[in-house]
């Protein structure tokens, strides 16, 4: 089977552009590990990179337990896991030891993994200090929020820590929630914010916690430094991510594919969150006709990130007809993989699906030897995706005029 260039490309354009219908997205890492040239210096590490550079710079003495926790069996290992592990043993290590550490060591060592991980993702807020936050590629993504007409307000949900979403957002003066109220120190309110309120504010959900989040004895709030981090242990689902303001994201990501005519659009994220990915296939079971179209950047070594071999990742779209996940050179939509058919492009309608395509277009000596003879998806990375989104903007406005 195959899938038509010009019928994906119609697809998406109509998907996106449609100012009726609900529509959010999830980003994942991929969306801050490249910040474009002027900003390189600034690209957050992805997780397996940030896990890394953590583990290195970690007190010798604690290198017997994060190998002992390592090899334990985890589907995946990192920062999060290895958080999420550390809690457990925390709350039942009493007064013995576990690993060779007791209870003040084993608090110990989840600090410095949170002051390590600190160093690397506070080093993005400079962009803001040297006035360099409108360079940024999520510009081009809020230019699409501030100038399209929408029924109802977009909805971004982020599993990321940093806050380059918050500095694109304010740059460009757009009003955006994100739960928290107050001045000094912001409050987390989960019954502020209703599914179906139609203002024109943009949402702003972090599933994951976030640079600059505290736990007080006001509950979570925000610190105007920056200086400290919260993160959200995604696998531990029955502690942590049942208090709030983490199972508010999860239970609002779950209401708004529920809601009819809604579309989740991802871009960044690997699907690697099995609780993410639980709460995704389990609300389009009990949705009438939402959908989620995953934007996978999957030219890549890594076979858990490829949709033309057999992965979960692949499996997960052949199981679920709703769940459309679109590579560079092939796509799974309604449960069925194949790669794009560019047979049918023509030099006439080359121009409609070059917003969605990069295609080699050849002419040949005679008029009949004119073809096409490849076609990739340019946004399955997350800065050609807003680049994208930009120009559907400028598209609309130069219809008004």
């Amino acid at each position: 089977m195959t899938h038509s260039v010009i019928k994906v490309s119609n697809n998406l354009n109509s998907i996106l552009s449609s100012g009726k219908k609900r529509i959010s997205f999830l980003f994942g890492a991929g969306t801050s590990m490249y910040l474009g040239d002027d900003l390189k210096e600034y690209n957050i590490p992805g997780v397996d990179k940030l896990t890394d550079t953590v583990l290195a710079n970690l007190d010798v003495k604690f290198k017997d337990t994060v190998e002992a926790i390592k090899n334990e069996k985890f589907s995946i290992f990192n920062v999060e896991t290895l958080l999420t592990n550390l809690n457990m043993r925390i709350e039942v290590v009493g007064a013995e030891t576990l690993n060779g550490l007791n209870k003040e060591l084993l608090l110990e060592l989840k600090k410095d993994i949170i002051i390590e991980m600190i160093k690397i993702l506070k080093k993005h807020l400079n962009i803001y200090i040297e006035k360099k936050d409108n360079l940024l590629p999520h510009i081009r993504l809020c230019n699409w929020l501030k100038d399209t007409q929408r029924e109802f307000p977009v909805e971004i949900f982020t599993t990321n820590y940093d806050m380059l979403i918050e500095m694109a957002l304010e740059c460009k003066k757009i009003k955006f929630s994100d739960g928290f109220y107050g001045s000094l120190h912001p409050f987390f309110d989960s019954s502020s914010t209703t599914l179906n309120s139609k203002d024109d504010c943009v949402k702003l959900w972090k599933i994951h916690g976030s640079l600059g989040w505290i736990e007080s004895h006001n509950g979570v709030v925000k610190s105007a430094e920056g200086e400290n981090l919260m993160v959200l242990p995604s696998i531990l689902k029955y502690r942590d991510s049942r208090k709030e303001p983490y199972t508010f994201f999860l239970d609002r990501l779950a209401s708004f594919i529920k809601t009819d005519d809604c579309v989740l659009v991802t871009s960044g994220y690997s699907f690697n969150d099995q609780h993410i990915n639980e709460v995704i296939v389990d609300s389009l079971n009990s949705s009438k006709n939402s959908l989620v179209i995953g934007l996978v950047f999957d030219e890549t070594s890594d076979k858990k990130y490829r949709l033309d071999i057999d992965c979960n990742l692949r499996k997960l779209a052949l199981e679920n007809k709703r769940l459309w996940l679109f590579g560079k050179k092939s796509a799974i939509i309604d449960g069925n993989y194949g790669e794009y058919d560019y047979s049918n492009i023509s030099k006439d309608n080359l121009e409609m699906t070059s917003n969605i395509f990069e295609s080699d277009y050849i002419e040949g000596e005679n008029k009949d030897d004119n073809r096409v003879v490849s076609a990739e998806l340019k946004i399955v990375d997350s800065t050609s995706l807003f680049m994208f989104l930009e120009s559907m903007r400028l598209e609309q406005k130069n219809e008004k005029q």
